[in-house]
């Protein structure tokens, strides 16, 4: 997939420059190598989570893939760009590879200061002891422990984020990514700054040293501190009106003047300790207000829809999401499953408006639409947003004998022949999926199995 393919490329560059330093020695291999590759990775780690990195990206790649010449194979590689998460976890994974090294590293020269002070007598040793060769030892002592203290937060950070891991027990992951991500580049700001301190004893000794503000990992910590606090920056409290759609599934209502299409944003009752990712749907009256669809998926968003909040936090930086390239095509396909409708309308919004102005746009939009008693009353006002574009979409109900091709009593239709059929009925070119994360990887990969680009919201780092 696109997310191991970006995670292999990193990985492999990591592992390639490890390779290469050890084997020629050039760049030096020192604790100082280390800790620049590592605040070198774990900044792009941070940089490809920036929104408006994130934005930048979606922008100038959706251009390029849009392009009259862009080629075909080409333009649907850049549309698995949304699974720019295999480059922020290789290179976390590299930044705990190097930290490795640079633990390795503070280790030996503890351990040759140590046997170099075992070995000194008589007034050399007295010397030692008694000047700044103990003192250099001592911080060497803290600095290999503070080591090994962060490298078991980097290895609790790991584990949890393994995929079943993450999984199981999400909201542990969540507390360890973020308190152990914090804790680690604390230690790391100690390293950088404790060892420019503790070397200046050394000037008297004809040592040359490098003073803290010319290093290069004093400025990459500090655009790593940045990356941390930009976005607790764009926090806020608001108040929420609520909507029951069904016994699964509730509308928020929310303030946000001009939220842009095909865009998520970020909620949470407690900032401190999680956070949750929605697709934003614009007012489609030109209200200066937003919208998402909550399907229960957890206890979190169980309690959402059984006990609505009236205020929520809210992280006011929208981050473009894999829609952003359904425009790449002029013939397309999407795909919804329940509340995954959500992210279709806000698309479907999007495409009305230009529309209205005179835009460019796709020359035909189809929509899938597959949910429990979609025709009820309360989904009526995503009907009419999907019939604003498609006038003739298909709408299945979930669980019944009627639902569609393949069908059984009680049973989901099968989504992926209906997406087939769709495909080939109205000589679509791609589609695009949103719904949990087994029906999208089965649409997904049976349409590319047969030719078909397909796309779905992403459930990896």
């Amino acid at each position: 997939s696109a997310y191991h393919i970006l995670f292999s490329s990193v990985l492999i560059a990591n592992l390639a420059l490890l390779a290469t330093v050890h084997i020629t020695s050039h760049p030096p291999l020192t604790p100082s190598t280390a800790m620049l590759a590592t605040s070198t990775n774990l900044l792009l780690a941070l940089l490809i989570r920036n929104e408006h990195i994130i934005n930048l990206f979606f922008t100038l790649l959706s251009r390029l893939a849009s392009g009259a010449y862009t080629p075909p194979f080409l333009k649907r590689r850049i549309a698995d760009f949304h699974h720019y998460g295999g480059l922020h976890s290789s290179a976390a994974l590299g930044a705990v590879l190097w930290y490795i090294q640079y633990t390795a590293l503070k280790t030996m020269s503890l351990v040759y200061l140590l046997r170099l002070r075992s070995e000194s007598t008589g007034e050399y040793g007295r010397v030692w002891r008694a000047g700044d060769e103990a003192k250099m030892e001592g911080w060497e002592c803290v600095d290999v422990a503070l080591c090994y203290t962060v490298l078991l937060i980097l290895l609790a950070i790991c584990i949890t984020a393994l995929p079943g891991m993450r999984r199981r027990w999400h909201n542990l992951f969540e507390k360890t990514h973020r308190f152990g991500g914090w804790a680690s580049i604390v230690g790391l700001w100690v390293h950088v700054v404790g060892q420019s301190f503790a070397m200046q004893k050394y000037v008297a000794a004809g040592v040359s040293l490098v003073p803290l503000w010319k290093t290069p990992a004093f400025y990459l910590l500090l655009g790593i501190t940045g990356l941390v606090v930009h976005p607790w920056l764009y926090v806020r409290r608001v108040r929420v009106a609520t909507a029951v759609v069904d016994p699964h599934s509730t509308t928020l209502i929310f303030p946000y003047n001009n939220m842009p299409a095909s865009s998520t944003m970020r909620f949470s009752t407690n900032p401190l300790t999680e956070w949750h990712a929605f697709a934003t749907i614009p007012s489609a009256t030109g209200l200066p207000a937003a919208k998402i669809i909550v399907a229960r998926a957890g206890d979190w968003t169980d309690s959402l829809i059984h006990d609505p909040p009236q205020n929520l936090w809210i992280r006011r930086l929208p981050a473009r999401n894999f829609l952003a390239f359904a425009r790449c095509w002029d013939r397309i396909l999407l795909v919804g499953t329940g509340a995954g409708i959500g992210p279709v309308v806000s698309f479907l919004g999007s495409v009305k408006r230009q529309a209205e102005r005179g835009g460019q746009v796709q020359k035909l939009v189809k929509v899938l639409w597959c949910a429990r008693d979609p025709f009820s009353a309360e989904w009526e006002h995503v009907r009419r947003a999907i019939e604003r574009v498609d006038p003739g979409p298909w709408i299945l109900e979930s669980r019944s004998k009627s639902g569609g091709r393949g069908a059984g009593r009680n049973k989901r239709p099968d989504l992926l022949e209906e997406s087939k059929a769709m495909v080939r009925e109205y000589g679509l070119q791609a589609a695009f999926v949103v719904g949990n994360k087994t029906v999208t990887d089965v649409i997904v990969g049976g349409l590319k199995a047969v030719g078909i680009p397909g796309y779905g919201a992403v459930f990896d780092s």
